[in-house]
């Protein structure tokens, strides 16, 4: 017996469906600037002694203090009532605090970066209405970091988390060369900002960790180059090599040695090692670095 053919589905009940499958399924986060316990946590918790200069910033005084909260703080409590060297000097904590104060207890929060904190601590069963973050602070220390991890991804619905990372950060590249686990929800990104922004300085960084580059972009700095992106990769195992460049970047550039450099390395360095390990290469063109620099990493803008 044949079976009836069902009937068509109406407009609005395809809406429906659609709507229904695309909030089931899992996203993966191609950027992000988390990172796993593995990498360290300064962050009191019940289960990984507390690494001053970590990397896997979590918990309440993080979240309340992402640069775009600085930023924002300072046009309600400008420098001229608290100078920025002020700020800078409170803890973490002490920051945190009046951040929550001027944006959240005082004022509606109402700006994204501002929502993004409210629905987190909704989402995890906090109340967002506390006038201060004594009680948030002691649920966030009873937790364990990986079981707090897995909660957020399987409450956002996302299965992987893209790392950013740095090569060229001191305390990143240390834990790289000591030896990182991997964890399968955060894969790693290889961010190379200098090879590009400033090939010299980047050149004689290389030139110091044991390889043969020069300021100048000679065969043997092509190679040594070449080198370097190879041994980095085998370590990473990135999904892909990353940079950000300033609104005025163009390829070819040669109006100064260091944009001449910048393009060579670009065609002779970057794009052959992509196309040798099959990886894409990402840039994000149109960041500018701390155009305020007392605001630290708040003071960078994104032109669009």
């Amino acid at each position: 017996m044949n079976e009836a053919t069902p009937s068509p589905l109406s407009t609005a009940q395809i809406r429906n469906t659609v709507a229904e499958i695309v909030s089931q399924q899992p996203v993966s986060d191609l950027h992000t600037h988390l990172y796993p316990p593995t990498f360290g946590t300064p962050v009191a918790n019940r289960s990984h002694p507390i690494d001053p200069q970590g990397l896997m910033l979590w918990g309440i005084d993080e979240l309340v203090t992402y640069h775009y909260l600085i930023a924002e703080v300072f046009r309600v409590v400008p420098a001229s009532k608290l100078p920025y060297e002020a700020f800078w000097k409170m803890s973490k904590p002490e920051q945190a605090d009046h951040i929550w104060k001027h944006l959240f207890v005082e004022r509606t929060p109402i700006s994204e970066a501002c929502r993004g904190v409210i629905t987190t601590l909704t989402k995890l069963g906090l109340d967002p209405r506390v006038k201060n973050l004594a009680s948030v602070r002691k649920w966030f220390a009873e937790q364990d970091p990986n079981e707090y991890i897995d909660r957020v991804m399987e409450l956002a619905g996302v299965d992987s988390i893209t790392m950013t990372n740095p090569v060229f950060d001191d305390n990143e590249r240390e834990r790289w060369l000591k030896g990182i686990t991997p964890d399968r929800r955060f894969p790693a990104v290889l961010r190379i900002d200098s090879f590009l922004r400033d090939w010299p300085t980047a050149g004689a960084k290389l030139a110091a960790w044991g390889y043969q580059t020069r300021p100048e972009v000679t065969n043997q700095t092509v190679e040594e180059a070449r080198r370097f992106l190879r041994d980095w990769i085998e370590r990473m195992k990135p999904l892909y090599l990353s940079l950000s460049l300033p609104p005025e970047f163009r390829y070819p550039n040669t109006l100064t040695p260091r944009d001449q450099a910048g393009t060579e390395i670009m065609a002779r360095v970057v794009m052959p090692i992509c196309r040798e390990y099959d990886l894409p290469f990402a840039m994000m063109i149109g960041s500018r670095l701390r155009v305020n620099p007392q605001l630290r990493d708040a003071g960078c803008l994104l032109y669009t």
